[in-house]
This record gives structure tokens, C-alpha cells and sequence, in this order.
């Protein structure tokens, strides 16, 4: 990946760092299948994990939720 990165032409510098403390984030966007009568029940569970709506379909919601890699899976075959 930092190969990759370097490559980048804005890419000003880039660092391997797994040896040194620094924040990891990771995203998760889901795409839920939501009649109209269902989406304010889907939102207001989306706020209580401070999770986001980015976009609305006809019949569906895509939410964006951003954490700690730890706390985005809690499933162990599944990461």
C-alpha cells in the first residue's frame, strides 16, 4: 500500500507506521431496504450509534457509520 500511495502525485509523504500509535478509523456503509413508513424507525436507530444517513433511494437508505476498527465488526469470521 505505501507503494501505492507514493505513487500518488499529491501524495507529499508517506509513512509505514503499525509500529508507532496512531488512530484508525473505518467505514461501513449499509444499504437498508426501508418503505417510507419504516424510515423514521431507521434514522432514529442510526442516531443512537451516531451513524448517518448519506443517501435516500425510493425504497431504501444508505447509511455511513464511522468508528474504531474494533467497534465497527463484532464478528470474528466476518472481519
Amino acid at each position: 500500500m505505501v507503494h501505492q500511495l507514493e505513487k500518488r502525485c499529491n501524495a507529499l509523504k508517506v509513512q509505514y507506521i503499525t509500529a508507532i500509535p496512531c488512530v484508525e478509523r473505518e467505514l461501513m456503509l449499509l444499504k437498508i431496504n426501508a418503505t417510507t413508513n419504516m424510515r423514521s424507525e431507521v434514522v432514529e436507530i442510526a442516531n443512537i450509534f451516531r451513524a448517518r444517513v448519506v443517501d435516500l433511494g425510493e425504497d431504501s437508505l444508505t447509511i455511513e457509520v464511522v468508528r474504531d476498527p474494533e467497534k465497527i465488526c463484532h464478528c470474528p469470521n466476518a472481519c
